[in-house]
């Protein structure tokens, strides 16, 4: 899961792993031509994909006015089905330019609204990029609760386990600031098995994040 430039990637990519996918579409760059067009998120899965939706997060500033951009961040939730149990899994893009985590935070929380409806099963992943700023290894250890911000530790307080239990270096290069850990792993209803996180392989700045699960 993540975020792509574009559908024609994620068909790419899906069609030489023999995957499902879903795209949906975060920003329309229509405006910028230099910038790609459509950006957005996608969950590729060996799975059975069913009852997708986008969640449109409140805005923090007006990425129009300042950029040209229509849309504005989000997460794609899906349902996998594993032979008879469903897992549902969310993948989250939330805002930066938040000092205190405040609106990350809320972005988060209309994210746990959904997590909680009474219809979603009890197995439930979440990861993606939360663009965690004051979460950097050169000023705190970002798997504290007293150190980490308010999207994460409201995960925590709701009972998600971070399935990277251990990790507090970085998964993003800092393009204009510095090395930062942006991209997390939760989990609800199982625990993780390990991870892995590969510093070594360059996704346009952000490296892979990668955990295993036994749900059986």
């Amino acid at each position: 899961e993540g975020t792509v430039p574009n559908i024609n990637l994620a068909r790419e990519i899906a069609e030489q792993q023999k995957l499902d996918y879903v795209f949906a579409v975060e920003w329309d760059r229509r405006l910028n031509a230099d910038e790609g067009g459509e950006h957005g998120l996608s969950i590729l899965s060996k799975y059975p994909i069913g009852n997708a939706s986008l969640i449109r997060h409140t805005p923090c500033y007006d990425h129009f006015n300042e950029k040209g951009h229509y849309g504005g961040r989000a997460t794609l939730a899906v349902d996998l089905a594993l032979g008879d149990r469903r897992v549902r899994v969310y993948d989250a893009h939330y805002a930066t330019r938040d000092v205190d985590g405040t609106c990350r935070a809320m972005q988060g929380d209309e994210v746990l609204a959904d997590a909680h409806l009474a219809e979603q099963p009890a197995v439930q992943l979440l990861g993606g990029d939360f663009n965690t700023f004051i979460c950097t290894p050169l000023l705190a250890l970002c798997n504290d609760p007293s150190y980490a911000e308010p999207v994460v530790r409201n995960l925590q307080l709701d009972g998600w386990t971070d399935m990277l239990p251990t990790f507090t270096s970085w998964t993003q290069l800092g393009i204009g600031l510095v090395q930062q850990r942006l991209d997390w792993l939760f989990t609800k209803g199982v625990s993780p098995v390990s991870f892995e996180v590969r510093q070594d392989i360059l996704v346009v700045d952000h490296v892979p994040v990668m955990a295993d699960l036994s749900l059986f």
